[in-house]
This record gives structure tokens, sequence and C-alpha cells, in this order.
């Protein structure tokens, strides 16, 4: 049981509707506005905050700061819709967490927000291998991104820029130091528009933040064509 609320019978007929969902997928209850998959009383409510952010931990140089918004938790429910994100082609739940994410980080985070505004970063969903993203048919860090821009407008780097080989081995069950190693030379440039925004920092999003191997990995790489400056931003944290 995910939630204090009592819950609402839904129709067999509307269960797991992933593509067009009438009724939340944690509480049942019907959906409206902008959500698609989870309604608000369940993000605001049920999902464990990090307030107002993490520690400061020491990043690589260049990295301004890493912030998450809700504490990764396991059989909770953000492990269940991160899960059902990443493989219950739940694309939707990623725009209504990104979206959430956003607004509420303008509200713990004012000064942040004031000066990413100013800025403008190019935001930089982390990018997927292309076997990998095959088999979800989407990355999930730019559903994310999509909902995050809908409550902060910020260009988005295009899909497709960077690209990403597999990784050695799966970075579940391995420790930090061998994730890094995993990590090594991933990525690659596929597209040379990048260089169009590198006067500009970038925000690094990504969905879980563990180890912040997959995130750091990145900005090397960005840092490597000549990007000065980055903000890390992933929606949970282990």
């Amino acid at each position: 049981m995910f939630t204090t609320r009592k819950r609402v019978k839904v129709p067999d007929t509307k269960k797991n509707l992933w593509a067009f969902p009438v009724h939340c997928q944690n509480c049942g209850i019907r959906l409206f506005g902008v959500a698609k998959q989870i309604c608000r009383y369940c993000i605001l409510r049920e999902l464990a905050r990090i307030y107002p952010e993490p520690k400061k931990g020491m990043y690589p140089e260049g990295v301004e700061w890493q912030i998450a918004c809700w504490r990764y938790d396991e059989a909770h429910l953000i492990q269940r819709l991160m899960h059902r994100l990443k493989h219950n082609a739940a694309y939707d739940i990623g725009v209504d967490l990104g979206r959430a994410a956003a607004e509420l980080f303008q509200q713990a985070h004012p000064k942040k927000y004031g000066k990413l505004m100013l800025e403008r970063p190019l935001l930089v969903p982390v990018p997927l291998s292309q076997q990998r993203r095959n088999s979800r048919g989407y990355n999930q860090s730019y559903s994310i991104a999509e909902g995050w821009v809908s409550a902060m407008p910020l260009p988005i780097l295009r899909e497709g820029s960077i690209a990403r080989r597999a990784s050695r081995v799966n970075q579940v069950h391995i420790s930090k130091s061998e994730r890094r190693l995993n990590m090594e030379g991933v990525y690659r440039l596929a597209c040379p528009s990048v260089y169009d925004w590198i006067n500009r920092p970038t925000l690094i999003m990504d969905d879980v933040y563990t180890t912040g191997s997959t995130c750091f990995a990145l900005w090397q790489f960005l840092k490597s064509l000549g990007f000065k400056k980055t903000y890390l931003f992933t929606l949970a944290m282990a």
C-alpha cells in the first residue's frame, strides 16, 4: 500500500492504460489538468523529498551543484515509478515527474532558479546506448526533460547529438570505483551542432543519482568539447 488515501476502484478496462491513462496509476483517482500518469497528490504527499538539497560533496571541476528532488527508497512508490518509466513504456510518468520536479525546484531553490533563468543553460539529458533505447522505445531522461521545460523553459540538446556505447557491465551491482571505470570513454560526438552551445553552461539531467559516475562521465566528455560549467539534476538520489 503506497497511499494513506482511500483508493478508488478502477474499472478493469481502465487499468494500466499507459499510453492514455484516465486514472492515477498509484491511487486510482481520475486525472485532470496536465497530469497523464500520476496525480499531483501522490507526487507531493508520497514521495520523500530531499529538502532543501543533499550535503555538498566533492565534485569534478566545473560542476557547480548537484541536486535531487526525492529520496530513492526501495520498495516505495519512487522505485515503482522508476521501474514503470524504464520498463513499462510509461513515458508520461517521466513527464509528470519532470514537471513536478521543476516546480518544486523553483520553490526550494529560488536563487538557483533565478540564476538558471538568467543563464539559460543547455539541458542535456543523459544519453542511452542505442541498444537500450531500442528496447525501451525512448530515453527516459528526455521524458523528464520534456516535463521540466514545460515549467522552466530551457533549450534541450537534440537527442542523438551525443552517442553512447553500451557499458561493459551492468552498473547495478558493482562498486563506485568500478562504475567509474565502466563509464570511461562511453560517449562520443555524433553531431557537430553541439558546438553551437559551447558558450553556455549545461544542465545534465537523469532519473536517479547513485554514485554520480554516469553524470560525471558525461560532464567530463562535455568538458573535453570545451564546455566550462554544468549543473546536475536528477529526480531521485539513492
